[in-house]
């Protein structure tokens, strides 16, 4: 398959960057943060294309010095992947489960095959050590065998960050967690359940001050959260932001697991019998990686601040 490595066989060019989504983009502006210096030794993996946003993309990364590779995760082999990884000392994935499943285990299998020095693999969401197999999402399982994967070797130094759900995700029509225009909160499993989130820019700061860290931060899982509260206590802040009273509605589990049993390909049912969980979920905010060290983050009502009159 046709490849396209960077322009330039820049030594300095230490860093790969798995997709340019929105995570992508939010990792790369923290990486820039970090060490604006820094353009020069970063580069981006994006999908061969000739769809004209995703060349325009790729001309404003090239436009702040960034190198771009071409590959196809869903098309490409192990042996092909691995050979992409190869030049590079650091790779973190910011792209999800967009190619399908099998795709972040495939991907893992060609960074350590690639001897990659240091990996940061999609893992920004739940805490699969806690949730393991069987929570009800079919991905969620895949993200445990990639942390098996990875403590099953010494050679690739790892570091996982634990974000919990993306903040704009609660506000995702299709998930129907909350309906600003109704207005409506839905609770998952029960009122009491808690869950982290931490918006999408926090997590391409956060992510590139772990990796700058000193010391090394090296084979283990670092926790952040933006907010971390009860459905109750989204409910409330919600109506906070409205300046009324929403409607409250329970999905409670019996609900939520005959809604997956009548739509087994529905993957949306699925993440929110997956998120209906008292463990696994949400963490203490004070305990993050953030609050260690003292850095902003937007919680739910700066972020609901930040979209008013939007």
């Amino acid at each position: 398959m046709e490849r396209l490595m960077p322009e330039t066989k820049n030594p300095a060019a230490t860093t790969l960057v798995i997709g340019a989504g929105e995570l992508g983009r939010a990792v790369i502006n923290g990486l820039l943060e970090q060490s604006p210096d820094s353009a020069g030794s970063i580069s981006v993996l994006l999908r061969p294309s000739a769809d004209p946003a995703e060349e325009q993309l790729a001309r404003e990364l090239q436009d702040k010095a960034l190198h771009i590779v071409r590959g196809d995760l869903a098309r490409e082999t192990v042996d092909g992947l691995a050979a992409i990884f190869a030049p590079f000392k650091t790779v973190v994935c910011c792209t999800g489960f967009v190619g399908g499943p099998g795709t972040q285990r495939k991907i893992t299998k060609a960074v350590l095959q690639a001897g990659v020095e240091r990996y940061v693999p999609w893992q920004f969401g739940v805490d699969y050590d806690v949730v393991g197999h069987g929570s009800g999402q079919p991905v969620f399982d895949e993200q445990s065998d990639v942390r098996v994967m990875l403590r099953g070797q010494s050679a690739t130094e790892w570091v996982i960050v634990s974000t919990g759900m993306f903040t704009s995700f609660l506000f995702e029509p299709a998930f129907g967690l909350v309906d600003l225009e109704r207005p409506k909160v839905h609770a998952l499993g029960s009122w009491d359940n808690r869950l982290t989130v931490t918006t999408s820019d926090d997590i391409g700061r956060l992510t590139a001050a772990i990796l700058a860290h000193e010391p090394r931060i090296r084979d283990e899982v670092v926790y952040v959260a933006g907010d971390t509260f009860s459905y109750a206590q989204l409910a409330d802040m919600v109506e906070r932001h409205l300046g009324h009273d929403t409607e409250r509605v329970l999905w409670d589990m019996d609900r939520l697991r005959s809604e997956v049993a009548a739509h087994p390909d529905d993957g949306m049912r699925k993440y929110r019998l997956a998120f209906a969980r008292d463990t696994g979920v949400a963490w203490d905010k004070e305990q993050t990686f953030n609050a260690a060290q003292g850095m902003f983050v937007t919680d739910v009502p700066g972020w609901l601040e930040q979209r008013k009159g939007a």
